[in-house]
């Protein structure tokens, strides 16, 4: 995969006695309905190898499989590949950061997170909020953590319950 397309290789499996008279390729995302779609169907049934090129959206999970049909029927999908996507990491890269330690306690600062993964920072500049420091010795952990508003595929709002 590169950042806007999907390589798909598979082999001819066995036919079962019944040759093989196509195969198709269904994806499903992680976005409503929730169904698999045919994105491809491949009729060019001689070669033992197959590759299909698929393009792909940003901001979007996608699940693939193959199923070849012959006189019989259609096969078993075939099982997906594992999961490429791993999760969210957080960098503390504080290479070029000044540390300014002995402010007061809840001191009003401007805040920025910036999305980065193995492509490269965002292209999007951060938008900036008001954030305080909170270092002091925590009484407790935040409760009730969620997302309180999901503004666009670059941008979340989060909340949680006041600590003492």
């Amino acid at each position: 995969c590169n950042n806007r397309q999907a390589v798909l290789e598979w082999r001819k499996p066995d036919d079962h006695g019944s040759e093989i008279t196509k195969f198709t390729i269904e994806m499903k995302t992680g976005f409503p309905p929730h169904e698999w779609q045919i994105v491809l169907e491949e009729t060019a049934v001689t070669p033992e190898t197959y590759q299909a090129i698929i393009t792909l959206s940003p901001w979007v999970n996608y699940t693939f499989r193959i199923i070849a049909y012959n006189s019989y029927g259609s096969s078993e999908p075939g099982m997906p590949a594992k999961t490429l996507f791993d999760g969210f990491h957080c960098s503390t890269d504080m290479s070029n950061e000044t540390i300014i330690r002995e402010l007061p306690t809840y001191t009003e600062y401007l805040v920025q997170v910036q999305a980065v993964n193995k492509e490269g920072k965002s292209s999007l500049k951060p938008e900036s909020i008001i954030g305080y420091s909170g270092e002091d010795v925590p009484l407790e952990a935040p409760k009730n953590f969620h997302l309180s508003k999901f503004n666009n595929f670059s941008s979340a709002e989060f909340a949680w319950n006041p600590v003492s």
